[in-house]
């Protein structure tokens, strides 16, 4: 495998690493939706906690949107 520029990773080969590239490439997905559809491109409050503050708030309503569709296909709309 011949990378431009860069060199193939020594584990790129083995089951665990590919396996954490996977997982990586899951969860990348997951933040690049909350900082699409949740609007985390920007911080609206100052400092480090206003950081937490964006970051918690996003992860709630992301939860919430989560367990919204799993009760709609589980009971049905009602």
């Amino acid at each position: 495998m011949k990378a431009y520029g860069k060199r193939a990773h020594p584990d790129g080969k083995t089951y665990w690493f590919k396996a954490a590239q996977r997982k990586r490439a899951a969860i990348e997905a997951v933040i690049s939706h909350l900082k699409t559809d949740h609007r985390m491109n920007r911080c609206r409050y100052k400092g480090f906690q206003g950081d937490r503050i964006n970051v918690i708030l996003t992860a709630v309503a992301w939860n919430l949107k989560k367990w919204g569709a799993h009760l709609v296909a589980q009971y049905g709309q009602s």
